[in-house]
């Protein structure tokens, strides 16, 4: 899936972006799906030699993760793996008094590349 975030800047090599909604692939024991991240945020910066270093964080809604892992053939491990994330919530407050969403978040570095096309 794709995410596209408009009128970004550089200020100092470091690029900042959010809130934004963005998906992430999963492949759980051979089992596909995408998770909605929500409230995300974008950091990163850019190095003089060309690489960058970020984070990538936001929100995942565990129902809806949940939801979508019992739905697979992966649906024993995801019951195994329910109380985890239920215990683990810190995000999305609800009227109960505790959260419905986890927070998350990715560290990521990269550095330039070129594309060579050759003629056939």
């Amino acid at each position: 899936p794709q995410t596209r975030i408009e009128n970004l800047q550089i200020v100092d090599g470091e690029v900042s972006a959010g809130p934004v909604e963005f998906q992430i692939p999963i492949d759980v024991l051979a089992e596909y799906f995408v998770v909605t991240i929500s409230s995300g945020r974008l950091r990163f910066k850019i190095h003089q030699n060309g690489t960058f270093t970020g984070l990538l964080g936001g929100v995942i809604n565990v129902a809806d993760v949940l939801a979508e892992g019992y739905q697979t053939n992966a649906s024993q491990e995801f019951r195994l793996i329910t109380p985890f994330f239920l215990d683990n919530t810190d995000m999305m407050p609800n009227s109960e008094g505790g959260c419905d969403g986890i927070s998350v978040a990715i560290k990521f570095e990269g550095t330039t590349g070129f594309i060579v096309h050759y003629d056939e």
